[in-house]
């Protein structure tokens, strides 16, 4: 999964996208060790092991991806990425141009 995040990442790097991981459920120190051991290129947060992220929203596994629009709506839930809705809506921020 990280190879797949991180060669969207530097492929879009001049696009208006970006990719946000929140973590929650391990340990810091074992997000943190993640982190450097698997070479995350992208912002990452650390939102403890309450449950009320799991119930807010309503995460069933992991990883639970969100796919947000510029103006922040949710566009897509999944448990995988969907590169076919993230180059859908850069194009669409882009008036039509497709994304490589």
């Amino acid at each position: 999964m990280y190879d797949h995040e991180r060669a969207l990442v530097l492929k879009l790097k001049d696009k208006p996208f970006a990719l946000v991981g929140v973590n929650c459920g391990d340990e810091l120190d074992v997000i943190k060790k993640a982190t450097k051991e698997k070479d995350l290129i992208w912002r990452s947060f650390f939102a403890g092991d309450s449950d009320e992220i799991y119930s807010d929203y309503e995460i069933a596994g992991f990883p639970t991806i969100f796919i947000l629009d510029a103006d922040g709506v949710i566009q897509s839930v999944g448990h995988g990425t969907d590169d076919k809705t993230i180059m859908a809506l850069l194009e669409k921020m882009e008036g039509g141009k497709p994304t490589p």
